[in-house]
């Protein structure tokens, strides 16, 4: 479980349960926070981001450290998609700026972070 608080109330949820409803008021309370300030706030998003390409985004900031071999992509998905499709999300990835890629090697970039 983690705890959040909002609107002066912390509220216990469950971690695996509950995710988006963590994010969902984590993300709420930083845009109160920059607005109270005056603080200037970037939203970014990606236009029909699928679950496949935020699944690969995620694996690679968050498993991998921010960048990894392509091959342990492919493997981490293997007999999930296919080694093509896992090639295929990384190059859209790498078109719209969210992953770097050279000699094997993929490295998630700030915009890609942003995106998360």
């Amino acid at each position: 479980t983690t705890t959040v608080n909002y609107k002066e109330v912390n509220y216990e949820l469950y971690i695996h349960f509950d995710s988006d409803l963590i994010h969902l008021i984590s993300n709420y309370n930083a845009y109160q926070k920059a607005i109270t300030k005056g603080d200037p706030y970037k939203l970014f998003g990606l236009k029909d981001i699928t679950k496949r390409d935020d699944s690969i985004l995620r694996y690679i900031n968050y498993k991998c450290k921010g960048k990894c071999d392509i091959n342990k992509v492919i493997e981490n998905y293997n007999n999930v998609i296919s080694e093509n499709e896992v090639q295929k999300v990384i190059q859209r990835l790498v078109e719209v700026g969210c992953l770097l890629s050279q000699n094997d090697k993929v490295q998630i970039t700030n915009d890609g972070r942003n995106i998360l």
